[in-house]
C-alpha cells in the first residue's frame, strides 16, 4: 500500500482512503497500528473519503461462513448487530469509530470532523431533552476533567434534576489537529482575548460553533450555564450570540471567575446585554443553580435569589448576597459516572478537599471569590479516593485546592487515612510554608503518596513578604527550612516566584536572588518566574494610589509602574533570575515574559489568511534563549535561523545523490524510503535528489539534575556553564533535516531533556514531520502528565539512563544526587509501563542505558533482574 501511495504522489494524483472499523479480531493495537501507518503517510494521503464500522453485506463471506469469523448473527437486522467475542459489537465499533475520527483530526485529515459526536455526559440515547446543560469554552485545561462542571452535575443529579454536561472546550481540542493544539497554551492565551486576533481565531472556529448550537438546541434544556474564566470570554459571548439567534426563550446562566467583579462582568453587559438572564457571583454554585431551577419550575422572579446577579431593563445590577456554605461534606463529590473520560489526554483526576484560603494576599482574589478556608473532613477525601480507584483504576491525582495545609490537623488525618486504607497513589497539591509542617507530618504525606509540594513562596524577601500581606503566615526563614525539609523527604518541590512586587527595590531583589541561589539544591522546579501583574479588583489594585502605583489606561495589569519599578525595570529582574536558574541547572516551567506578544505583530486578518498568520505564531513560544535576548522575535513564516551548514553536512554524509554507492542502494531497492518532499521535487525536476543520514541527534541543553561520575558533560559544564539550543533554532532545524530524507531524531546530549522548556513542541514537531523520534533521560523529573504525553504524542523510543539497581550502587555512580531520584526513576518506569498498557500501546519503547563501571560491575545481574 505503500508503494502504490508512492507512485500515485509521485504521478501528482491525490489519493483518498476508505477505512473501515470493528473487523472481526480487531483489537486497539491493530487500530494503533493503522494510525501509526497514516501518520507516517499523511503527507501521501489528501482525504479520508469514507470511515465506517464494518458492516455484514449480503451474501458476503462475512454472511455466508460467519463462524469462520466468529461472528455471531442475530435473527434480525444483522448488518448492523452481529458481534464477535470478546466485546465486538455494534456500541463498541461505534466508540472505536468515534475514537479513530479523533486520532484522524489530531492527523489533519479532512472529512473525518462528522464522525466525532460531543460527548455530552448524562446523556440517555433515549433522551430528548434536559432540563439544565452545563458547558465550557475554550481555551482551557485538557488533561481531565472540568471538576467545576462535574461538582454542579453531581448535586443537580442527587437533587432530581436532569443535568447534562457538554466539555465543548475538550471535544475542539481533539477536533483540532495536533499542529493546532498551541492554542490551548497559557502564553498564547492572549489570542483568545484579544478582539483583533480572536477575529482569525473565529473563523476557524465558526463551523464549530455552529455545530455546538445545533447540538444544544436539540437537547431541549430549560437552562444553560456557561462556566467562564479568563481567556474564555470572547469565545463564549460568540455562543451565546449564535444561541440567542436561534432561540430567545432559553434561561442563560454565566458562572466562575469571571462573573465575580463588575470589572470583569463589563465584557459580557456591553456586548450581550439582555442576551445574559443571570450571573452566579456569591456562594455556591451548586446550591444557586438548585433554586434557579425550582424558580424556573414554579415560575418565580430571579431577582431576589441570594447569589445571583441579575441585571434589569435598564442595565442596573440586582444582587441580594449569599454566604459561602461552611459544611462542604453536604456537597456530594463528582463520581464522572458519565464522562468520556478518552476526551482527555491524562488518566489523572483532579480533586477538591477544601474550598477557600487562610491567607489575604493583596495580589489575589482567591479569597474574595471562594470564600474562607473551609476543608471536607477525611473520610470524605478517603471515600471520594476510594470510589475513584475502584472504578476507573485511577492512582494519579491532582489536588486543586489554594491551599492544601490550611488546617493541619485535617491534613494529618488525611494522610493517616489514605495509608490506613492500603491504597498506592501518587498525588501533588500547592501549600503555603507555614511553620506547623513538621517531619513526622511529611513523612506520612510521602507515605501517602505525595510526590510533589508547590509552595507559593513568591520572594525571598522579609518585607516583599510584609508588603504582599503573608508575613503573619511565614517569614523567609521558615519558608526556607521547610523547602529544604520537603525536599529530604523525597517530595519535589516547585516554588511560584513573583518579580518586581511594589515594595521590591534592588536589596529586595538581591534577597530574592540570594534565596534561589542558595537553595537551588532543593528546587525541583519554579513553577512559574513572573511579573507581578495588578489583577482587577484585587487589594493591590483597589489601594493602587496607596502603593504608589500609576495605572495606564490600557494593559495596567503589567504596564504599571512606580518610582523605580516600571515594566523595564521587571523584565530585567525577571531574565537576571532566569539566567541564575539555567546556570543552576532548575528548572522553569513557565514565564509570562510574553505578556503583550500579539501587540507587537502584524493584526491578523479575520480569514484563512489571518488564521495561518496565527499558526505560524503559536508555535514560536518564548524559550530562555528568546526572554534572555538570545534570539529575536520573527513574524516570517520559517521564524529561525536557517541552516545551509547542516544542510550541507547532512547531504554529504547521505552522499548527496541517488547515484552514489553504499547507503543510496537501499534507496533505489525501496524508494518509499525517501521522503516524500524530495520525491515530488526529484520527479518534476528531473534531477537527482540530496538525502541525509538516517539519524539526526539534537543536544537540546547540557542542563541535568543529576550529577553521573561518568558524565563527560558534568565537567564541560563546570567549565563553559549551561548552553543550550534556542527553540526557533530547533524547529529549524528538525524542517531542514526532514526535507533531506532524515528518518529517526534523537533528543539527549550532555543533559537532561525534561529541563528544555520547549522540550514537548519539539517532540510535536517531529512527529508532525512524521520523523521517528526518541528520547534519552533519566526520566527523574517526569509526573504522571507529562509521561501520559509522551504516549499521546507517540514518541516511538525512550532511553533511560539508569547506572543502578539499588541504592548503594546509586550512591556509587551518583555520589552527589539524593537517594529520592533513584526511586523516582524507578517509580516513573512503572508508571510509564503501566500508562502504556492501559492505552493498549506498544509504544513507546523503553530501553534501559547502563555505563558499566568498576564500582558496579559486580551488580549487573541486579540490573537485568530489575529490567526483567
Amino acid at each position: 500500500a505503500e508503494a502504490v501511495l508512492d507512485v500515485l504522489e509521485l504521478a501528482g494524483i491525490e489519493t483518498s482512503l476508505e477505512l473501515r472499523i470493528g473487523f472481526p479480531g480487531e483489537e486497539q493495537a491493530d487500530l494503533d497500528q493503522t494510525l501509526a501507518f497514516l501518520s507516517a503517510l499523511r503527507s501521501r494521503v489528501s482525504t479520508i473519503a469514507s470511515l465506517e464500522t464494518v458492516t455484514i453485506a449480503p451474501d458476503s463471506m462475512l454472511e455466508r461462513r460467519p463462524y469462520h469469523f466468529g461472528v455471531v448473527l442475530p435473527a434480525k437486522r444483522h448488518v448492523d448487530h452481529w458481534r464477535h467475542e470478546p466485546g465486538n459489537d455494534l456500541l463498541e465499533r461505534e466508540r472505536r469509530l468515534a475514537w479513530t475520527a479523533r486520532q484522524l483530526c489530531r492527523l489533519d485529515f479532512e472529512g473525518c470532523e462528522h464522525h466525532v459526536r460531543p460527548s455530552i455526559t448524562g446523556r440517555d440515547p433515549s433522551q430528548t431533552g434536559c432540563e439544565l446543560l452545563l458547558t465550557t469554552m475554550p481555551p482551557s485545561g485538557v488533561d481531565s476533567p472540568p471538576i467545576g462542571l462535574a461538582y454542579l452535575a453531581e448535586y443537580l443529579q442527587q437533587h432530581g434534576v436532569p443535568t447534562l454536561v457538554y466539555d465543548f472546550n475538550a471535544h475542539l481540542f481533539n477536533l483540532f489537529p495536533i499542529s493546532q493544539h498551541l492554542l490551548w497554551h497559557v502564553e498564547n492565551k492572549n489570542y483568545w482575548s484579544n478582539e483583533q486576533t480572536f477575529g482569525a481565531l473565529r473563523w476557524r472556529l465558526s463551523k464549530h460553533l455552529d455545530r455546538f448550537v445545533d447540538d444544544v438546541l436539540a437537547l431541549r434544556p430549560t437552562v444553560i450555564g456557561f462556566s467562564v474564566c479568563d481567556p474564555k470570554e470572547r469565545c463564549t459571548i460568540e455562543a451565546i450570540r449564535r444561541l440567542r439567534q436561534r432561540n430567545k426563550d432559553l434561561l442563560i446562566v454565566l458562572g466562575g471567575p469571571a462573573c465575580f467583579t463588575s470589572a470583569y462582568r463589563q465584557i459580557f453587559v456591553d456586548q450581550l446585554g439582555p442576551m445574559v438572564d443571570a450571573y452566579c457571583v456569591h456562594g455556591e454554585g451548586e446550591e444557586i443553580l438548585l433554586e434557579v431551577l425550582q424558580r424556573v419550575r414554579n415560575g418565580k422572579d430571579l431577582r431576589d435569589l441570594p447569589g445571583l446577579l441579575v441585571y434589569d431593563e435598564h442595565r442596573n445590577p440586582h444582587l441580594t448576597p449569599r454566604q459561602h456554605l461552611r459544611e462542604l461534606d453536604r456537597l456530594p463529590f463528582p463520581t464522572y459516572r458519565d464522562f468520556d473520560h478518552s476526551l482527555y489526554q491524562s488518566r489523572e483526576l483532579l480533586l477538591e478537599w477544601s474550598r477557600g484560603c487562610i491567607s489575604r494576599c493583596k495580589f489575589c482574589k482567591g479569597v474574595q471569590i471562594c470564600g474562607r478556608f473551609r476543608p471536607r473532613s477525611p473520610e470524605r477525601k478517603l471515600a471520594e479516593l476510594l470510589h475513584h480507584h475502584h472504578r476507573y483504576g485511577t492512582t494519579a491525582f491532582t489536588v486543586v485546592d489554594l491551599v492544601l495545609n490550611g488546617d493541619m490537623a485535617n491534613l494529618e488525618a488525611t494522610a493517616e487515612a489514605i495509608l490506613a486504607s492500603g491504597l498506592k497513589l501518587s498525588w501533588r497539591a500547592e501549600a503555603l510554608p507555614l511553620p506547623g509542617m513538621s517531619d513526622d507530618l511529611l513523612a506520612k504525606l510521602r507515605a501517602s503518596g505525595l510526590t510533589d509540594l508547590q509552595l507559593g513562596i513568591e520572594s525571598g524577601s522579609d518585607h516583599v513578604l510584609k508588603m504582599m500581606n503573608k508575613y503573619f503566615l511565614f517569614d523567609t526563614a521558615t519558608a526556607e527550612d521547610l523547602l529544604r525539609r520537603v525536599h529530604a523527604a523525597g517530595i519535589r518541590t516547585a516554588l511560584f516566584w513573583q518579580v518586581g512586587y511594589p515594595g521590591e527595590g534592588e536589596k529586595e531583589f538581591h534577597e530574592s536572588y540570594e534565596f534561589l541561589r542558595r537553595n537551588a539544591a532543593f528546587i525541583d522546579e519554579l513553577k512559574s518566574i513572573n511579573e507581578t501583574h495588578v489583577i482587577t479588583e484585587t487589594p493591590l489594585h483597589q489601594q493602587a494610589a496607596r502603593f504608589g502605583l500609576t495605572l495606564p489606561e490600557r494593559d495596567y495589569h503589567y504596564l504599571w509602574s512606580m518610582p523605580g519599578n516600571d515594566h523595564e525595570v521587571r523584565t530585567r529582574r525577571t531574565k537576571a533570575l532566569l539566567r541564575l536558574c539555567r546556570e543552576q541547572g532548575i528548572f522553569v516551567r513557565e514565564t509570562n515574559l510574553s505578556e503583550g506578544k500579539h501587540y507587537r505583530q502584524t493584526p491578523p486578518t479575520p480569514d484563512r489568511r489571518g488564521f495561518g498568520q496565527i499558526l505560524h505564531r503559536i508555535g514560536r513560544l518564548q524559550s530562555f534563549n528568546d526572554v534572555l535576548g538570545e534570539h529575536a522575535d520573527s513574524d516570517e513564516p520559517g521564524g529561525g535561523p536557517d541552516f545551509p551548514m547542516l544542510r550541507r553536512r547532512l547531504a554529504a554524509l547521505g552522499n548527496a545523490t541517488l547515484s552514489g554507492p553504499a547507503r543510496n542502494e537501499k534507496h533505489r531497492a525501496a524508494p518509499a524510503a525517501l521522503h516524500a518532499k524530495q520525491r515530488l521535487r526529484a520527479a518534476r525536476a528531473r534531477t537527482e535528489v540530496e538525502t541525509g543520514p538516517a539519524m539526526l541527534e539534537m543536544d537540546l541543553t547540557t542542563r541535568c539534575n543529576f550529577d553521573c561520575s561518568g558524565c563527560w558533560s558534568a565537567a564541560d559544564r563546570k567549565v563553559q556553564g549551561v548552553r543550550e539550543l534556542p527553540l526557533p533554532s530547533v524547529l529549524t532545524a528538525l524542517r531542514t533535516a526532514a526535507d533531506l530524507g532524515v528518518e529517526t531524531v534523537q533528543l539527549s546530549g550532555g543533559g537532561e531533556p525534561f529541563l528544555y522548556p520547549g522540550l514537548f513542541e519539539v517532540i510535536a514537531e517531529s512527529k508532525r514531520l512524521s520523523l521517528h523520534c526518541r528520547l534519552v533521560t533519566n526520566l527523574s523529573l517526569f509526573d504522571p502528565t507529562s509521561l501520559q504525553q509522551l504516549i499521546d504524542l507517540r514518541v516511538d523510543q525512550v532511553t533511560v539512563s539508569l547506572w543502578a539497581a539499588d541504592h548503594a550502587s546509586f550512591r556509587t555512580t551518583h555520589p552527589r544526587s539524593p537517594l529520592s531520584l533513584h526511586d523516582r526513576v524507578r517509580e516513573n518506569l512503572r508508571t510509564l509501563l503501566h500508562l502504556r498498557k492501559e492505552k493498549n500501546s506498544a509504544f513507546p519503547l523503553v530501553k534501559l542505558y547502563v555505563v558499566v563501571t568498576a564500582a558496579i560491575h559486580d551488580r549487573l545481574v541486579d540490573l537485568f533482574e530489575f529490567g526483567r
